[in-house]
């Protein structure tokens, strides 16, 4: 700048001086998030994603609308969003802003569903019968009850720690005929399972059971001297027992006595600690008072019910030799299509059905049949050799728990090729997982339908 006068003279020029026009506004708003996902990451969690929108100047955030309602803002292109409800649907969009407050039109919707929350609660049981401290005889009633938060899938029940029978649907209930087991101390218990595979055990109640008809006269017969016979019992018996007595065994004439044993001596703590007892058994009497003189060939039956987890081919006969308290394991044979077994002996005395005790280690275990063929009218898959509290698992190949069991002093136990929610498994191969006393091993069982 320079000022002048009249007669034309110009001063010299100012110091400068600088400005600048300001910037035109920003009207402009970010382009529409696209791409919105919403994702249900658990039952009250949804994840959201979308691709980041676009600016004349920058993105400043996002806006996050839940329902209509906006949720959040967030510099970010993706949001979690905790403490959703389970079982629920949710509608989700986006709106990009810029720092001048320019907004976005809404991206398109996105929705996702909760799961429902995940079933933890273990049903309650409760035996109902027998009460506990009962004193029972004869045929029993055995019942529980039990209720869960969402379903009860089946009612398991135990007498001494071995499943005698489940139950899919309420009442659970059925009847037990206790004389096919022994006199003495038993408990019963009941295990409640639901589809999620949660379970509990009901309290145990002990009962005494009193059947006191020890034995029954099953036959009688006179033989004559040195002859040969065949001696069974009566059509009217509770069981087939017999003894064939070869030519010569008796020099007198000498009657034979056959008795149906329902109570019989337990098995010597050391001398039978590789035997168990299955309580059916029968005595032959002689009068007089003599052995034969040569082997005679005894035989029992059994019922399906009364070996139902025994492998019925490892059956043999032992006779109780009251000097040691033992039982005397016999030369046997066991025929397992018949429901029989037979030996030899030279000495007539108590005679009981045995089967040998758990084994020892892993190694022997079985398993059988296997395959395991549903549609041939194969019922279950046997497992035995296994250890006393042997822990069974059976899974798929990619690792879903089946079934499991912890295993009685029997060592045997019953697959029915069904997985825990009661259904049957589909044809493939299967791996049956044992662990005892800190040994562990894996076997295969294939299921062919």
């Amino acid at each position: 700048m320079a000022a002048y006068d009249v007669a034309g003279n110009v001063s010299a020029q100012s110091s400068s001086a600088s400005a600048g026009t300001p910037a035109s506004a920003d009207a402009a708003a970010p382009s529409i998030p696209q791409g919105l996902t919403a994702t249900a990451a658990s039952f009250s969690q949804v994840n959201l994603s979308w691709t980041a929108s676009t600016d004349n100047v920058a993105v400043s955030g996002y806006r996050v609308y839940r329902n209509g309602a906006q949720i959040t803002a967030t510099a970010s292109t993706s949001f979690q969003d905790a403490g959703r409800s389970p079982s629920t649907a949710y509608a989700y969009a986006v709106a990009a802003y810029d720092a001048a407050g320019n907004l976005s039109a809404l991206s398109s919707a996105a929705s996702a569903s909760t799961p429902a929350e995940p079933d933890t609660a273990a049903p309650e049981p409760s035996m109902t019968a027998p009460r506990n401290g009962a004193a029972v005889s004869g045929t029993i009633a055995v019942s529980a009850g039990a209720s869960d938060n969402v379903g009860v899938s089946h009612v398991e029940f135990y007498s001494n720690g071995i499943l005698i029978n489940t139950l899919a649907a309420a009442p659970y209930a059925f009847t037990l005929d206790t004389t096919l087991g022994a006199n003495g101390n038993h408990t019963f218990q009941a295990k409640a399972v639901d589809a999620a595979g949660n379970s509990s055990w009901s309290q145990a109640a002990g009962v005494t059971v009193s059947n006191w008809r020890t034995s029954e006269v099953a036959a009688i017969s006179t033989i004559a001297a040195s002859a040969s016979a065949i001696v069974t019992s009566t059509p009217t018996a509770s069981r087939d027992i017999s003894v064939t007595i070869p030519a010569g065994s008796f020099a007198g004439q000498v009657v034979i006595n056959l008795k149906i044993l329902h109570d019989m001596p337990p098995p010597h703590p050391v001398a039978n600690s590789d035997l168990n007892s299955t309580g059916i058994g029968m005595e032959i009497r002689v009068a007089p008072t003599v052995q034969p003189a040569n082997y005679a060939t005894i035989e029992i039956s059994y019922t399906d019910a009364e070996v139902a987890r025994l492998d019925r081919s490892k059956l043999l006969l032992a006779r109780y030799d009251e000097g040691s308290a033992a039982w005397l394991p016999l030369e046997s044979i066991s025929y397992p299509a018949q429901n029989k077994v037979t030996a030899r002996t030279a000495h007539f005395s108590l005679f009981q059905v045995m089967s040998p005790a758990a084994a020892v280690d892993l190694d022997d275990i079985r398993i059988y049949p296997n395959p395991f063929y549903p549609s041939r009218g194969q019922a279950r898959v046997t497992i035995d050799g296994l250890p006393e509290g042997t822990k069974v698992k059976i899974y798929t190949i990619k690792g879903e728990l089946l079934w499991d069991i912890t295993v009685p002093a029997m060592g045997t136990v019953a697959w029915n090729g069904r997985n825990k929610s009661g259904r049957a498994v589909a044809s493939g191969l299967y791996l049956v997982y044992f662990e005892q006393g800190g040994n562990k091993k894996i076997k295969k069982v294939s299921v062919i339908r």
